[in-house]
């Protein structure tokens, strides 16, 4: 076990872990994509972060957590890009869509201790090119170099882009539930029951 600023984690191979794959209604972990990409100073229509979830949260209970980098320069025409990861409010209709990357191990992860982790993503400065989406490619990189998520068979900025596709795709579309895909952009069955918003 390696324990990195309150983070305890495995350091043995993602084979070993057998035991844990096993077990049912873990939390899990999304790209999540929201409306008003360029409100948060995205370079895109939708703004891109991470979220870490119940099997099936119930909208309103405050037991997510949301990790991401917002531009608090917008408006006053500069970029400063500055990370957030705190518990979020199930149930957020600014989220379009939602990309599972992989189920985590409750005994293993917790929200404040990949919160912690993910402050040693870097954060451009002055770059005005950079965005969310750079952020959360670097931070699934390192979450899987760190052994901290199991690999996932292709490189982030692919992943991302398979997201990014599939929230356009469904960006009108009539929903009951969240729309989820996975890292290959295939539409998969939702857990998350609450009608995100459509503009």
């Amino acid at each position: 076990m390696t324990s990195i600023e309150g983070f305890t984690y495995c350091t043995s191979p993602i084979s070993n872990r057998v035991a844990t794959s096993n077990r049912r209604n873990k939390h899990r972990l999304y790209l999540a994509f929201y409306h008003q990409g360029r409100e948060y100073g995205d370079d895109t229509e939708f703004h891109s972060a991470l979220v870490l979830a119940p099997k099936a949260p119930v909208a309103g209970r405050m037991d997510s957590w949301r990790f991401h980098v917002r531009n608090i320069g917008v408006g006053r025409g500069c970029d400063n890009w500055i990370y957030e990861g705190k518990q979020a409010l199930n149930g957020d209709m600014r989220i379009v869509s939602m990309q599972l990357l992989c189920k985590l191990d409750d005994d293993r992860v917790s929200g404040m201790g990949l919160g912690m982790l993910l402050r040693d993503v870097d954060v451009a400065e002055d770059d005005p090119s950079w965005c969310s989406k750079h952020w959360v490619r670097s931070a699934i990189q390192m979450l899987v170099d760190k052994d901290v998520i199991p690999q996932l068979h292709m490189q982030s900025r692919t992943i991302w882009k398979n997201g990014f596709v599939f929230a356009k795709s469904v960006a009108n579309r009539p929903s009951t539930c969240m729309p989820v895909c996975d890292t290959t952009g295939r539409e998969i069955k939702s857990d998350i029951h609450w009608t995100p918003l459509r503009h």
